[in-house]
């Protein structure tokens, strides 16, 4: 995660070097320059705190015998089910946090549209049966 999370930033980098218009909009580029290294830099961390924010929740499941990769099933499943989207945009968005100046009220606007946007993206993976579980 680390190294492909470091090589997709540099690739994002490049493609925002070419359209200014979404450069604009990246908020790293609002206080750093599109640079390879910087690019990299970030984009490992960023993949290191995704694995790292990922821990907690798989602990946690393993010590309810939860199974890798499922959720229970019923009202208990839910907090499962949210979890599992938007731990690791916790760790993630952090970073975010640490090249762009944020309230605590947007990084958790952030994470909160994040992790919608993971869920509905999952529901409808399922609907349309390219994912076997939500």
């Amino acid at each position: 995660m680390v190294v492909l999370t470091g090589l997709i930033t540099v690739i994002w980098g490049f493609i925002c070097s070419l359209i200014p218009s979404v450069s604009a909009h990246n908020f790293l580029y609002h206080t750093h320059a599109n640079t390879v290294v910087f690019n990299l830099l970030v984009g490992c961390i960023v993949g290191f705190a995704y694995v790292l924010f990922e821990l907690p929740n798989s602990y946690m499941k393993r010590r309810l015998g939860i199974r890798s990769g499922k959720t229970p099933r019923g009202i208990r499943g839910i907090p499962f089910l949210v979890l599992d989207q938007v731990d690791s945009l916790f760790g993630c968005v952090l970073v975010v946090s640490f090249f762009y100046p944020m309230t605590i009220w947007f990084y958790l606007a952030y994470v909160t549209i994040g992790g919608t946007t993971h869920i509905v993206t999952n529901v409808l993976l399922y609907a349309v049966k390219l994912k076997k579980n939500v």
